[in-house]
C-alpha cells in the first residue's frame, strides 16, 4: 500500500466521519420535542347576508379562535354583529348555517343572544336546518344585536380536536302573519 493509497483513505473516512457528526448534531439542534398540550379546534365564523335580513358591516370573522380547548367559558370565542330586517314587513328572522365541516357539527357549540337573552345554545350543527326552533322577531327596518359565542363542552371527544374550519352564519326572513 502506497502512502498515496493511505493519504486517499484517511481523507475519505475523515469526511465520512464529518458528515456523520454534522448529522448528529442536526438532528438534535431541529428536533421538535413533543407537546402535551392537548389539541384545540381552529374555527371561523362569518356573516353573510340574506334577501330579507341585512348583516351589518363586520370587519372579518364575527368569531375567530385558535385552538379552542374543551371545558370552561374563558375558552370560548365572542363576537357581535347586527342583523336588519329590510322588508316592509314584521319578520322572524331565523339563523342558518353553512359552510365549514360537517364532521365537527356536534363539537363545535354556538350560543347565540340577543338582549342579554340567549335564543339558542347547542351544537353548530342544529343550526343547519330551518328545525332549530330559534326564532328572532324583527319589525320593519329594526337593526338588532346578536351577540355569538363559540366553545368546545367538555364532554366534546379528543378525535374531534386538531381540525380547522370556517362556517357561514346567515339570517332568513320569515313573514308574521
Amino acid at each position: 500500500m502506497s502512502a498515496v493509497d493511505s493519504t486517499r483513505g484517511a481523507r475519505i473516512a475523515g469526511f465520512a466521519l464529518g458528515l456523520v457528526l454534522v448529522a448528529a448534531v442536526a438532528w438534535q439542534t431541529w428536533r421538535v420535542e413533543p407537546t402535551q398540550a392537548p389539541l384545540g379546534l381552529d374555527v371561523a365564523v362569518s356573516a353573510l347576508p340574506s334577501g330579507e335580513i341585512g348583516i351589518e358591516r363586520t370587519k372579518g370573522d364575527v368569531v375567530k379562535a385558535s385552538s379552542l380547548t374543551p371545558g370552561d367559558d374563558p375558552r370560548a370565542a365572542r363576537g357581535l354583529l347586527h342583523v336588519r330586517n329590510l322588508t316592509g314587513r314584521t319578520v322572524v328572522a331565523r339563523p342558518h348555517l353553512e359552510g365549514g365541516d360537517p364532521q365537527l357539527d356536534s363539537v363545535l357549540h354556538l350560543e347565540l343572544s340577543r338582549r342579554g337573552k340567549r335564543v339558542f345554545s347547542g351544537p353548530a350543527g342544529a343550526l343547519r336546518t330551518d328545525a332549530s326552533g330559534v326564532a328572532l322577531p324583527m319589525t320593519v327596518g329594526e337593526l338588532a344585536g346578536v351577540r355569538v359565542r363559540a366553545f368546545v363542552p367538555a364532554s366534546a371527544p379528543d378525535a374531534a380536536l386538531g381540525r380547522a374550519a370556517r362556517f357561514q352564519l346567515s339570517f332568513k326572513g320569515e313573514v308574521v302573519g
